[in-house]
């Protein structure tokens, strides 16, 4: 019987599966650079498995007063914030959101789908790269972190499907994105790779991996460990104790009858994998004297 500190209190036995693929499209970058309106690179997302808060790019032949317009419209739609600046005969823009954990991805602002927004909104000469930006942002559009454009909507009692988009680099003929999509634990997750393989043809762009979905990790309410975890946090917080679910994966999602048991009380926002991660001593102190309690009552 194991249990590990890393999710929520009071229990999580539910671990959604997740599918991150990595995908894009090659360009002529000669041809581009040609172009007299054109974006020249785009910088989004730094790891697969949280929504970026900053992202930018640059862009020639646009007027800068054209790119504040759009992301003046965006902004007021997204939250984002954006800056401009002259650079030489370009603009860069760079948006700054509030950056989430993939299996969260509606409690940020995505930076990344906004800059994109932006993009697409300007207008920029036709070829490429403006193809790949018009179907990027129409498959990942501001505020969709349910998958709805790539037709993946679904939930059951572990939560919804999330989909968040969380790379993008298009820069010297090449245009690589990853999405982190946390697959509800009943969901078909086979039918979940066709819908995303279907949509990125439709677009012209091809997956670059090979990658399968991860599984969900399902541990039944009436077992022994899950039953005396629950009564041991009711006894020390006064609080009733429930199971639940998380998108997120933890360090027992691999390991079968594993649940994690803590550290993050209910109510409490830790800001977890985000600026300013904390966690507070009293829960801390508290924890400890529940694992210990836990310890004795399963192995004794």
């Amino acid at each position: 019987m194991v249990f590990s500190p890393d999710a929520d209190y009071p229990l999580i036995n539910i671990e959604k599966g997740r599918f991150a693929p990595e995908f894009g499209a090659d360009y002529d970058e000669a041809k581009n650079a040609a172009l007299p309106c054109r974006l020249d690179s785009f910088h989004g997302g730094t790891v697969s498995n949280a929504a970026p808060g900053r992202a930018s790019c640059r862009v020639t032949g646009v007027t800068e007063a054209e790119c504040r317009s759009k992301c003046g419209l965006i902004s007021d739609l997204s939250g984002v914030d954006f800056e401009t600046e002259a650079d030489g005969d370009g603009i860069v823009i760079t948006a700054s959101g509030v950056s989430a954990h993939a299996s969260t991805p509606q409690v940020g602002k995505n930076a990344q789908t906004a800059l994109l927004a932006v993009v697409s909104m300007l207008p920029l000469s036709a070829g490429q790269v403006k193809r790949a930006v018009d179907s990027l942002a129409t498959l990942f559009p501001v505020g969709d972190v349910n998958g709805e454009r790539l037709g993946l909507v679904c939930e059951d009692e572990s939560g919804k499907l999330t989909c968040s988009f969380d790379i993008l680099r298009i820069e010297n003929g090449s245009i690589r994105a990853l999405c982190d999509v946390r697959i509800p634990a009943r969901a078909d997750s086979e039918a979940v790779v066709e819908k995303i393989g279907f949509k990125l043809r439709g677009h012209g762009l091809r997956r670059f991996d090979d990658s399968e979905p991860s599984a969900p990790h399902v541990v039944e309410p009436d077992s022994e460990l899950v039953k005396t975890l629950l009564a041991i946090y009711t006894d020390y917080t006064g609080e009733p104790g429930k199971a639940g679910a998380t998108g997120g994966g933890t360090y027992v999602h691999e390991i079968e009858g594993g649940v994690a048991f803590g550290c993050q009380m209910p109510g409490t926002d830790t800001k977890m994998h985000g600026p300013d991660e904390f966690q507070t001593v009293p829960t801390l102190v508290m924890s400890a004297k529940m694992f210990a309690a836990a310890i004795i009552e399963l192995c004794f």
